[in-house]
C-alpha cells in the first residue's frame, strides 16, 4: 500500500439533505435560521413549511436551560430568561400582552388585537368585534394541536357566550358557555387573570362563601381543540390570603399566599398541582416555601420548576427550590411603578407564521445579560430577600 491514505475530507455539501434538514438546521436557534433565510431559495422556503416549523419547534421545547418569559413592564414588552431581558418592544402606546403560545404573543390595545413573532419581527392585526372592545381580561389565547391552529377566544361580559379566532381563515364564530357551568360560576369575581397551559386558556374565577370567611377559588378552561369551556375543581381557603394560578411544569398550579399575623411580615408559598385526568382531577399539595418579602408577586414558573416571581421593589427574582435560594433576574429597566400585576407568559422562540403577518420594522430592541451566570457561579447567587 506504500505511502500514506489521504482521507477526503467531508463537506456540508456531502451531507445528505435530509440529514442536514432533520439533525442539523432543526438544532439551531430562530436568530440565526432567519439569517439563513437569504443563503437559497430552498431554505427559505424550507424554513416556511409547517413540517419544519414544527420539528424545529418541538426540539426548542425540549432545551430546558433556554427557558424564557413574556411580559410587560410599563410600556415595554420584555422577554426574560435566567441570563438576559431582552426589550423586545417599546411602545408609547398602551399595550397588553394577552398571552404566548407556540412563539406568537397576542397583543392588545384598545379594540385592535395584534399576533406577533418576536422572533422574526412579523405581526397581524386583528380587529376585535366591537361589543368585546377594551375587555383584554376576557380574552385567551390558545392552539389547537389537531388542526394546527391558533385560536383566540373572547368571553363576553355576562359569560354566557364567546366568539373564537381562527387563525386559518381569519374568522370570527359564536359559541356558547354551557348553562351548568355558567351556574356554578354566577356570582363568582374575576381577578383579571389568564393561566395557559398546554395551549389553552384558563380564566381564574373565585368567590365567598355565604359567612363570607373562606373563597372558593376556581378556573374557567377552554379547550382549544374541542371549542368547549371546562370547569375546574374548586379550591377552598381562608379569604385573607392571597392566590395566583400560573403553568409549571404543564401543569395548573395554584399559589396560596400565607401572611404571618400583623403586621405581615413574612409570607410563605403554598403550592397545589391540578393532579389526574380530566374529568376526575384533585388539587394535591406539592409543598411550601418561603419566607418572601411581603408585597412579592408570583408570575411564572420555569419548565425546570423554578419560580419567577418580582418583589416589593418591582425586580425579577428566580428562587430554585432544590436549593432553596433565590437571586436576581437582569433587567433593563428600574423597579415598576404601575400597580396593575404584571402578565407573564412562557415563551419559547420559534418560525410560527400565519397567512396575513406583514414584517415589523423600526424595532428597537435592547438587552441586558447578566454579568454572573446562575449555573457556573453559585457562590455570587443572593438570598437577600430572605429573612
Amino acid at each position: 500500500m506504500g505511502g500514506n491514505l489521504k482521507r477526503k475530507k467531508t463537506t456540508a455539501a456531502d451531507l445528505p439533505e435530509e440529514l442536514i434538514r432533520r439533525e442539523i438546521l432543526t438544532r439551531l436557534p430562530v436568530r440565526s435560521l432567519v439569517r439563513f433565510k437569504s443563503v437559497s431559495k430552498s431554505w427559505l422556503s424550507l424554513f416556511s413549511e409547517p413540517r419544519f416549523i414544527k420539528q424545529h419547534f418541538n426540539y426548542s421545547t425540549t432545551q430546558i436551560p433556554n427557558d424564557r418569559l413574556v411580559a410587560r413592564r410599563k410600556t415595554k414588552v420584555i422577554i426574560l430568561s435566567r441570563y438576559e431581558e431582552i426589550v423586545a418592544l417599546d411602545s408609547t402606546q398602551c399595550v397588553e400582552v394577552v398571552g404566548s403560545v407556540r412563539g406568537l404573543v397576542c397583543l392588545t390595545s384598545f379594540n385592535k388585537l395584534s399576533l406577533w413573532n418576536p422572533a422574526t419581527h412579523q405581526s397581524k392585526e386583528i380587529f376585535a368585534p366591537a361589543r368585546f372592545a377594551d375587555r383584554k381580561y376576557n380574552i385567551g389565547f390558545g392552539f389547537d394541536t389537531v388542526s394546527d391552529i391558533y385560536k383566540l377566544v373572547m368571553l363576553s361580559e355576562d359569560l354566557r357566550f364567546a366568539r373564537v379566532y381562527y387563525s386559518n381563515s381569519d374568522d370570527w364564530i359564536n359559541i356558547s358557555v354551557p348553562h351548568n357551568v355558567f351556574t356554578n360560576i354566577s356570582g363568582t369575581t374575576s381577578t383579571n387573570s389568564v393561566t395557559i397551559v398546554k395551549d389553552c386558556p384558563y380564566w381564574t374565577c373565585s368567590r365567598y362563601t355565604k359567612d363570607y370567611k373562606h373563597m372558593n377559588v376556581t378556573a374557567l378552561k377552554f379547550d382549544a381543540v374541542r371549542n368547549e369551556f371546562k370547569l375546574m375543581p374548586g379550591f377552598f381557603f381562608d379569604k385573607v390570603r392571597g392566590f395566583e394560578f400560573l403553568d409549571m411544569n404543564d401543569r395548573l398550579t395554584l399559589i396560596v399566599y400565607e401572611y404571618d399575623k400583623y403586621p405581615f411580615t413574612k409570607l410563605m408559598l403554598n403550592l397545589f398541582s391540578l393532579d389526574g385526568e380530566e374529568g376526575c382531577c384533585v388539587w394535591t399539595k406539592m409543598y411550601t416555601i418561603g419566607p418572601f418579602s411581603p408585597g412579592s408577586e408570583v408570575l411564572q414558573g420555569f419548565y425546570s420548576g423554578e419560580i419567577v416571581f418580582h418583589d416589593h421593589l418591582g425586580k425579577f427574582c428566580c428562587y430554585n427550590c432544590k436549593t432553596d435560594t433565590i437571586y436576581k433576574l437582569p433587567s433593563t429597566s428600574s423597579a415598576t411603578t404601575d400597580a396593575s400585576r404584571l402578565r407573564c407568559f412562557r415563551y419559547t422562540p420559534s418560525l410560527a407564521f400565519i397567512e396575513g403577518m406583514k414584517s415589523v420594522f423600526g424595532l428597537t430592541t435592547r438587552t441586558r445579560r447578566a454579568s454572573v451566570q446562575y449555573y457556573r457561579v453559585p457562590h455570587r447567587l443572593i438570598n437577600g430577600l430572605k429573612h
